[in-house]
């Protein structure tokens, strides 16, 4: 039957989808909140009609649910939180401030919670002139303060002095020429996406060890559903696919920090009505990606892609995030516990998946020992011994140790295929040092699991 015997032209709208937006338009124009049934409507919450007062409440309580990780029973927590002056950092403080205040009296103990606010300055990927970060961290410190949360403020430079201890988290300032080496770094790695993702280990790096040094119980972060979203996609076409329970779960477990996302189950727009009424206002911060193509790189043509289906399809990312969740980590790779050197996710264990992470591009070998022992020699060093030291990734010893470690092949052997395709992709003699001395702790926990490896009893036995 053609469109005349129809009664229908070329051009025009279906009778169905006539219908369904006679619904939407009905539901947008109720001004009665469907769930109190008394305060006028202000936004279309999952399909209903719903007032401030109760879209409030709802927030609060999946905020709650999503902080304590389904326990009912409340605990004494110390929370490091990851603040990026974001809209979603900013909700998360804004819903975080009253939980903090309340205390909770039980019939054994007064629960409370200590909160602890550490924001990560990245002007130095960008070259942002000193003053601007000083204003930058102005702004952060003045929304930071008006919670009366303490801030410590961490530059993404002092990557490369993860090995220090300071006393005080908050004078946690980079070295002379960090932020140079971190701009060699930065310029050596080729392409777009292989730089974002270096900032983003970096940072997370970065997180976890003030987590640890603050002795924190968890270390909660501002993800919304829409950014885990776009992680799970994009992760999945960088190789990361292995790792995406741990990055999109709203409680996972990295590097022996428990990792919180309160805000798994929020999206972008329902994190902007509650920005705007509650009258928070987020600080902006240029990335690498800020005013690029959508083609800029895989995160970027990921997060547009994911953006533009969800205002067509408004199921898009809750549909994303179940399929997620279902995923789950073997329990082998758990048990084994070995975690990349770069990005402190867990390794694969079984054949197939170690085999498909030798697959990826290969690394640049580092120049020979004697090459680096004539280069010494050159520079005035006469210490045949000291000179052999310093080529040893793990050695920070001798008169040579000031020199920086270069990766050997261990520290491809111990990343995860992502971060294979990473180190293939920058300069790896401008790496910080961590990575080396993670390899090389790789390497000496693998020789000693081959010397007592007769004596251990497998699952069966």
């Amino acid at each position: 039957m053609d469109d005349t015997e129809s009664g229908q032209t070329c051009g025009d709208i279906p009778p169905e989808i006539l219908k369904q937006q006679e619904i939407r338009a009905s539901t947008k124009s109720s001004q009665t909140c469907v769930k109190c049934k008394e305060q006028p409507s202000i936004l279309i919450y999952r399909k209903e009609s719903v007032c401030w007062v109760c879209f409030q409440a709802i927030a609060s309580r999946k905020f709650k649910q999503g902080l304590s990780g389904g326990n009912r029973n409340p605990v004494s927590e110390h929370l490091c939180v990851g603040f990026s002056g974001g809209p979603s950092s900013c909700a998360l403080l804004g819903l975080l401030a009253p939980v903090a205040e309340r205390r909770v009296a039980t019939q054994y103990v007064d629960v409370s919670l200590h909160v602890s606010v550490v924001f990560v300055d990245e002007g130095a990927v960008l070259g942002t002139p000193d003053d601007q970060r000083q204003a930058n961290v102005a702004a952060i410190s003045s929304i930071v303060n008006s919670y009366g949360f303490p801030l410590s403020v961490i530059q993404l430079e002092s990557c490369f002095d993860l090995h220090s201890t300071p006393s005080e988290l908050g004078a946690c300032v980079a070295q002379a020429g960090s932020a140079a080496r971190l701009a060699e770094f930065m310029s050596s790695i080729k392409s777009n996406t292989s730089k974002e993702d270096a900032v983003e280990h970096l940072r997370t790096q970065l997180l976890l060890a003030a987590a640890k040094r603050l002795r924190a119980d968890k270390l909660v972060l501002g993800s919304c559903a829409t950014r885990l979203a776009t992680t799970l996609i994009s992760s999945t076409s960088k190789g990361r696919g292995f790792n995406v329970p741990q990055e999109v779960a709203g409680m996972s477990s990295v590097d022996g920090v428990m990792v919180c996302r309160p805000l798994h189950e929020f999206l972008a727009n329902e994190i902007a009505v509650f920005n705007r009424h509650k009258g928070l206002e987020a600080v902006f911060l240029p990335t690498l990606a800020t005013a690029a193509q959508p083609k800029f790189s895989i995160n970027h043509l990921t997060e547009g892609f994911v953006n533009q289906l969800q205002l067509e399809y408004s199921h898009t990312v809750p549909t994303l995030l179940r399929s997620g969740s279902k995923l789950s980590t073997p329990d082998a790779a758990v048990a084994a516990g070995l975690q990349c050197c770069v990005c402190s996710c867990l390794l694969p264990t079984s054949p197939s998946s170690v085999a498909a992470a030798a697959s990826a591009p290969s690394v640049a070998s580092p120049p020979p020992a004697a090459s680096v022992a004539d280069e010494n020699s050159q520079s005035g060093c006469g210490s045949d011994a000291c000179c052999r030291a310093a080529s040893d990734v793990a050695s920070v010893s001798g008169c040579c140790s000031s020199a920086t470690p270069r990766p050997s092949a261990s520290a491809v052997d111990h990343a995860c295929y992502a971060c294979r395709t990473l180190l293939a992709d920058c300069n790896p003699s401008r790496l910080p040092e961590f990575v080396a001395r993670r390899a090389a702790s790789g390497d000496s926990s693998s020789r000693l699991r081959e010397q007592i490896s007769e004596f251990l009893l497998d699952d069966d036995e």
